[in-house]
């Protein structure tokens, strides 16, 4: 969103000189239209471009929270398709980044597993 604000913001900037311009230099009609395209037609280009892509980024974002969270917790087991082709390249560093942590949890499980029998007999020793 803030890409948007940004860019809308230039546009703004830009528009108010090309404004500034025709007062102080005095343009024709024709001339203030040619500019006046110039330099809106490019930026509502840029703009719409920007939004269109924070509008598809955010919907793989809901797509992946929402199948990522359920009511028993963190679903870490959760992949996008990766034979997608559109799939964005962050995607792809999510699907990495869940393997890892799926691969952390299960190393950090066995690892604590074992000691579950001993913590048990500590526990009925001095209990």
């Amino acid at each position: 969103m803030t890409r948007i604000k940004v860019a809308v913001a230039l546009f703004v900037i830009s528009l108010l000189s090309s404004i500034a311009s025709f007062i102080i230099f005095e343009l024709s009609i024709v001339a203030m239209a040619v500019i006046g395209l110039t330099v809106i037609v490019p930026w509502l280009v840029l703009i719409t471009f920007i939004y269109l892509k924070d509008a598809q980024q955010q919907d793989h974002l809901s797509y992946f929270v929402s199948n990522i969270t359920s009511d028993q917790g963190i679903d870490f087991t959760f992949r996008f398709d990766e034979n997608d082709n559109k799939l964005p390249e962050a995607c792809h560093i999510l699907n990495a980044s869940l393997t890892m942590v799926e691969h952390m949890l299960g190393e950090i499980y066995a690892s604590s597993a074992r000691l579950l029998p001993m913590a048990d007999a500590l526990r009925d020793t001095y209990a």
